[in-house]
């Protein structure tokens, strides 16, 4: 017994074309897709880490001279962006080989192994006159040039360190000034760490 098959309807064709082309359209997207992959180059990931002075507990003082000199933390008095900032205060009575700090570590290898494959570079926002460096932890020597900064109490600017190839994981960033003279201090905010893999 032979069974006899229905015609398509002019619907039924249709949609069955439409499904091919779908089909196809689909296939050929998904192996241009996989060739232009194959021939992009590799891209560097930048990964960034950012202090905006929330965690007090990251940060330590040092310096010669205490107790004239002074470091802190400030809420919603006069941060580069709200709520906190940090500072570093000298008292006059020093003399003007004293100098206090405040910085904190980074241990990269928590960002991406590997340090000695990368490119960094940091930033961070201050207020008055002092300076900014970044530290290698195991032999406390300077990652990059230290750089030296003035300005005034009621504006901040960015310094930025010039970009240094990490060979360790750990480093130390701090912010410091120098006694003799009046009172002074500077305000820090927003430290950025930027490397590029």
């Amino acid at each position: 017994m032979y069974r006899i098959r229905s015609r398509p309807t002019a619907q039924a064709r249709t949609t069955t074309k439409e499904s091919d082309m779908k089909r196809q359209l689909v296939t050929g997207i998904s192996i241009a897709f996989i060739i232009f992959a194959g021939a992009a180059p590799a891209q560097a990931s930048l990964i960034q880490v950012t202090d905006s002075m929330d965690d007090s507990s990251l940060w330590s003082r040092d310096g010669t001279g205490s107790p004239l000199f002074l470091t802190g933390f400030e809420t919603n008095v006069f941060p580069a962006s709200a709520p906190h900032n940090a500072f570093v205060q000298y008292n006059s009575g020093s003399s003007g080989s004293d100098w206090g700090t405040l910085g904190r570590n980074i241990h990269l290898s928590t960002i991406f192994p590997g340090g000695s494959r990368h490119t960094c570079a940091a930033s961070i926002k201050v207020t008055g006159s002092g300076f900014f460096e970044a530290i290698d932890t195991a032999t406390w020597t300077y990652l990059t040039s230290k750089v030296n900064f003035t300005g005034n109490n009621n504006t901040y600017q960015t310094v930025t360190l010039a970009a240094w190839n990490p060979t360790r994981p750990d480093m130390f960033f701090r912010v410091g000034i120098v006694g003799g003279g009046s009172t002074h201090w500077v305000r820090l905010d927003d430290l950025v760490l930027q490397c590029q893999h």
